[in-house]
């Protein structure tokens, strides 16, 4: 079968549109969000009129400060990845609020059945997944958590696999701890996110393996790839 060929720069929108949808579906289910967005979820449900997709861009704004600190450097480059955040947030709350007012048929009493709750997630990790294995092959910045790992890890030659566990391992830990500070339980974090900690990366290699046998993908600036090298 010929391979077709998409260009990077419409990629991206897929991306966070598929990025984006799997967070908020992952959020709904209630079953357990994934280490990276689990404490911007917690801050959000603690502070009144702070929505999840906004918490999100603040928790990634500090982590972009980090980065620049880190690098000891400020590309203005850089700064396409928090704008990339801040659609990815922005987002999420468009998902979020079109699925409450609309997705009522596997909702009972005010609450997804079991059922409702399993399928949301399932397809919100497929989702994720997927916009996962396409940012890898891009050239645009994904949102700050994984522009984060892959740039701290370049810069001191650490194994980008085994610093993006440490990174993923670091979110579940400051969750566990706002969970107990703002809420003495839980929030957030629940058996879905050790699924998702464990088959994730499974996932995103498999869909990157279709991805790569039936897509060519390549940019259409081939001039604007060179400036976003880290």
């Amino acid at each position: 079968m010929k391979k077709r060929k998409m260009y990077s720069e419409i990629i991206y929108f897929i991306a966070i549109t598929f990025m984006s949808l799997g967070i908020a579906l992952i959020s709904l289910s209630e079953l357990g969000l994934s280490m990276v967005v689990a404490p911007a979820y917690i801050i959000s449900e603690k502070i009144d009129g702070l929505t999840f997709g906004r918490a999100e861009y603040m928790v990634q704004g500090m982590g972009f400060c980090v980065f620049c600190i880190i690098k000891k450097k400020i590309k203005p480059v850089y700064f396409f990845s928090f704008f990339t955040g801040v659609l990815y947030g922005i987002l999420i709350d468009f998902w979020r609020s079109l699925w409450g007012k609309y997705m009522t048929i596997i909702i009972q009493s005010g609450k997804l059945v079991l059922g409702g709750r399993i399928l949301y997630f399932i397809i919100g990790v497929i989702c994720s997944a997927f916009s996962v294995s396409l940012f890898y092959r891009i050239y645009l910045y994904s949102p700050v958590y994984e522009f984060f790992v892959k740039g701290v890890s370049k810069e001191f030659g650490i194994d980008v696999i085994k610093f993006k566990r440490a990174f993923d391992a670091s979110g579940l830990i400051i969750a566990c701890i706002l969970s107990a500070v703002l809420f003495q339980k839980l929030i957030g974090v629940g058996i879905g996110t050790f699924i998702m900690a464990y088959f994730n990366g499974i996932i995103i290699d498999h869909i990157g393996r279709l991805v790569d046998k039936n897509i060519i993908i390549e940019p259409y600036w081939k001039n604007a790839e060179k400036k976003f090298e880290l």
